[in-house]
């Protein structure tokens, strides 16, 4: 098995993920112009912080879920298992080379327990 290293290629994602990371600037915008109005002692700055929290909360696990699903779908597309991908071919004939080398090695036609022999 080979070590599977990501390419540094250009994703169709690249301006979803600007438009997402726009978002999250904005949002961290609110919360400076939040904690100003909390440190002019503003009541309703909590009752904005709680909700705005919960919305970049939202927003953070969808991002994660969606960069998950398509992380797993380009993998699948690729052929690529826990971060290795296999090269059916190599290991076909790397196993042939060895089974070679048993019956060299033994004297042997068969190697036992081979089907194919």
């Amino acid at each position: 098995m080979t070590k599977h290293i990501p390419t540094e290629e250009v994703s169709p994602l690249d301006e979803d993920i600007t438009e997402v990371r726009e978002a999250l600037r904005e949002i961290k915008a609110e919360f400076s112009a939040l904690k100003a109005r909390a440190l002019a002692d503003d009541d309703n700055v909590i009752k904005e912080a709680v909700q705005l929290t919960v919305e970049l909360r939202k927003w953070l696990l969808r991002v994660k879920e969606t960069e998950a699903c398509f992380e797993e779908r380009r993998k699948q597309k690729e052929g690529i298992a826990e971060h290795y991908s296999v090269d059916l071919d190599r290991a076909r004939f790397t196993i042939g080379c060895r089974l070679a080398r048993l019956r060299k090695c033994c004297g042997s036609e068969r190697v036992s327990g081979c089907a194919d022999g």
